[in-house]
């Protein structure tokens, strides 16, 4: 296996380098201590013709394989998730640990990224959020999360506008915070959607919210 992946994987030929992937997938649970074309993933995964081919091999690995740890491979993993829902599955799949979550929590701008929608791009916030000691590292940067609050609050669905509300349940809101819920333009924008909407799950959440942010001391 380390001639095969210093060998071909190093080629340019696209239809040799889709067959070493899907060779290199199937190969592998059997022969899990063969190496990784670490290098050649790094700088193919962006050629479209052989991409779905790379992420396929990614996909089947475990969540805690080592590869995971490599921080360049996180981030062109949440370049191309801004493309393809593919890279997205795999960074939902590996955030389920915590130090590869940690990683992806670094890596993505949650005020801007679409990953590669806001739909996706929460789910794989939730998965983040699930690691409770993380919580904090989120609240690092205040204003990012609100501003990524607003953007959920703009998909202008009732079913996020109950998941925003558990959020904020499951957080420590300091003054703040609260005043950057109100400075953004969060607080109106919520109100003004739940009443948009106007069914129960909207109308619930509003209530939600006005009755944890009446706690703030």
């Amino acid at each position: 296996l380390p001639c095969f992946c210093n060998c071909y994987f190093a080629l340019n030929n696209l239809s040799v380098l889709k067959s070493c992937y899907d060779a290199l997938r199937i190969i592998y649970p059997y022969y899990t201590e063969g190496e990784i074309p670490i290098s050649s993933i790094h700088d193919q995964i962006s050629t479209k013709d052989v991409q779905i081919d790379i992420l396929s091999f990614l996909i089947s690995l475990p969540n805690d394989h080592q590869v995971f740890q490599n921080e360049e491979l996180i981030e062109l993993l949440i370049n191309t998730s801004q493309t393809t829902s593919k890279s997205t599955a795999i960074l939902l799949k590996i955030a389920a640990s915590r130090k590869n979550a940690e990683i992806v929590l670094k890596k993505v701008n949650w005020e801007s990224m679409d990953l590669p929608n806001i739909q996706l791009t929460l789910q794989l916030f939730l998965v983040i959020f699930g690691h409770k000691h993380l919580r904090n590292k989120i609240l690092e940067d205040k204003r990012s999360f609100t501003k990524f609050l607003c953007r959920l609050v703009d998909s202008g669905q009732s079913g996020v506008l109950i998941i925003i509300t558990m959020i904020l349940r499951r957080i420590e809101i300091d003054q703040e915070l609260l005043l950057l819920l109100q400075e953004t333009g969060f607080l109106h924008s919520f109100i003004v959607s739940a009443k948009n909407l106007n069914d129960d799950i909207s109308m619930h959440s509003c209530i939600l919210l006005i009755s944890t942010l009446s706690k703030v001391g």
